[in-house]
């Protein structure tokens, strides 16, 4: 490696390690980066681009290939040193294992779906979903982009996901993403085995097995429809960036929804036997308290409906003379709210470990034209498959006002 090589290299990591600490930061403070967080963490995605586009060119060049003196061993060093290790580094490093082996990547909640699948060099600034839009509708467009049907370009794709993933609470409160390309098959636990203290010469260790279950990733589809006029769309200079935000809203709510379901709907998730209520610090103590007496961990995040929260937040301290606030045990905890639960209960745990989301790493798109005649309009038709998985029921726990 050459000197010019290392430096850029060097550049490259120093970029990496300013978007590690605008997401530390924000992790700590248990928040989203804000939008001028966001902005420069953007930024700083475009340069280390840039400079990895550099650094192929320099490789690449024929005087710099002599003095290595193999060509192959170039195209090695540009596939492994600078997409994979950094595709891993950006990506935390962590993976998953199935069922028949294979291993796939493992997204946790700060980490970005971009960093795994970042827009090809070649690529850059040919394929926008407002451009996209506008050929279909018969406009002129500002790129050169396919009319009719498409599948969104994966680093696209990739960053609308990113956009799901950062509004749907079930992910903010840590759970996993599972980049899958087709069928996955997994394992959960279900159970671990008995330990005995064993005394020599005495049988006294019984037989118990691990319980294992398995979990076959194979999201299905969501869909959303988004209504557009001739009018927005010839007048909206901001087309693109506005369909990304309807589309990852709209996504993100429904897979909030889907989500809070499963997990409701799981009878291996332990859950209150008296009343834990959700809308007090002290119900959610009391939550606490049973969860410590299963052997649990103090919860990491906890998702409940937006009645509980508002009241819960505003209670006062006796004499009326200041707010409440979470109590010490609960001071890491991420407090979150969603309407995809009723009020009265809320879920608590280590999502990490609970819980993951597949997700299809495609986004297909259509436009079908004068699909609202009435009104004038036609209507962008987004799909991706995504779902979510319960995958260590022990880790999570549900807290109810009312216990049946």
């Amino acid at each position: 490696m050459d000197e010019n090589e290392r430096s850029f290299r060097a550049k490259m990591q120093g970029v990496f390690q300013k978007q590690e600490d605008l997401l530390k930061t924000a992790e700590e403070e248990k928040r989203d980066l804000n939008s001028v967080e966001d902005a420069e963490y953007r930024r700083l995605n475009r340069e280390h681009d840039r400079l990895q586009r550099e650094l192929r060119s320099y490789l690449s060049d024929p005087r710099i290939a002599a003095q290595i003196g193999n060509e192959g061993e170039i195209r090695r060093r540009l596939l492994s040193d600078t997409d994979a290790s950094t595709a891993e580094k950006r990506a935390g490093g962590r993976w998953g294992v199935t069922i028949e082996g294979r291993q796939i990547p493992i997204l946790e909640s700060r980490d970005r779906m971009t960093d795994c699948f970042p827009r090809p060099a070649d690529e850059a600034g040919l394929w926008t979903l407002g451009d996209y839009v506008r050929s279909n509708m018969g406009l002129r467009a500002a790129t050169s982009v396919v009319s009719g049907p498409a599948t969104v370009p994966t680093f696209i794709g990739s960053r609308i996901i990113d956009q799901v993933r950062k509004k749907a609470r079930v992910l903010q409160a840590g759970s996993i993403t599972i980049p899958v390309e087709g069928k996955t098959n997994l394992c959960k636990i279900v159970s671990d085995p008995t330990v005995y203290q064993h005394a020599e010469g005495v049988a006294d260790v019984q037989e118990s097995l691990p319980v294992f279950a398995p979990v076959a990733l194979d999201p299905e589809s969501l869909v959303a429809l988004v209504p557009l006029s001739m009018e927005i769309v010839q007048d909206s200079p901001n087309l693109d960036d506005a369909l990304s935000v309807s589309i990852s809203a709209a996504f993100a709510s429904k897979l909030d929804t889907l989500c809070m379901a499963t997990i409701l709907a799981d009878t291996d998730i332990a859950k209150s036997t008296v009343a834990e209520d959700p809308a007090t610090w002290t119900g959610l103590m009391l939550a606490v308290k049973s969860m410590l007496g299963a052997d649990m961990d103090l919860p990491s995040a906890m998702i409940c409906g937006t009645g509980d929260y508002a009241a819960r937040a505003a209670e006062i301290l006796s004499g009326g003379d200041s707010w409440l606030g979470a109590p010490p045990a609960l001071k890491n905890c991420k407090d979150l709210f969603t309407t995809a639960l009723t009020d009265g209960t809320a879920v608590m745990g280590d999502f990490a470990r609970g819980f993951g989301i597949a997700v299809r790493q495609d986004l297909r798109v259509e436009l079908v034209r004068w699909g609202k005649a009435a009104s004038a309009s036609h209507v962008l038709v987004a799909t991706m498959r995504a779902q979510g998985y319960l995958l260590q029921p022990g880790a999570l726990y549900k807290a109810l006002a009312t216990v049946n």
